[in-house]
């Protein structure tokens, strides 16, 4: 049994979110970032994309490490997502394949509209109202995903 402070300590750990995109979605990885911010202040979320990658490590060594190490993989679903070799073979696979072994959550994030439901993404729970490009307000778009993701990461705190 885990003592009282050590158990207080793990809670106060932020989770490690893994965030897959198209790099043609960058503009709305920045969105996204801008809206976490809540939670990076809160210190309940570490969030980490390739844009962390410093020049001259080695990209891919680097994109696997802090896959393997996330408890969360936030996936921002587009066309060019799912056009991605590397963003849907290399990493949504490996995500999902975690996900599976309860190993973390994939939680996607509907960002452009495209055919998406037949593949293994849909098949993940939760999905906003609309397509966070197609919502009449983006703000509350945004709002209603990290509204989303804090739960997941209070669940995980659990």
């Amino acid at each position: 049994m885990m003592s009282n402070d050590l158990e207080s300590q793990l809670v106060d750990q932020p989770i490690k979110a893994f965030v897959s995109y198209s790099q043609k979605d960058e503009k709305y990885l920045t969105e996204f970032s801008a809206h976490m911010r809540p939670l990076l202040r809160l210190k309940q979320v570490v969030v980490w994309d390739d844009r962390a990658i410093d020049v001259g490590d080695e990209w891919e060594e680097c994109i696997y490490r802090e896959l393997d190490e996330a408890d969360i993989v936030i996936c921002l679903v587009s066309s060019d997502f799912i056009a991605s070799d590397f963003c849907y073979e290399k990493e949504l696979d490996r995500a999902l394949d975690a996900h599976r072994k309860g190993q973390k959550v994939v939680v996607p994030v509907l960002l452009r509209s495209c055919f998406w439901k037949e593949l293994p993404l849909s098949k993940l729970g939760w999905t906003p109202r609309q397509w966070i490009t197609s919502h009449e307000n983006r703000d509350e778009a945004w709002t209603e995903v990290v509204t989303k993701l804090r739960k997941i990461i209070l669940d995980i705190k659990k």
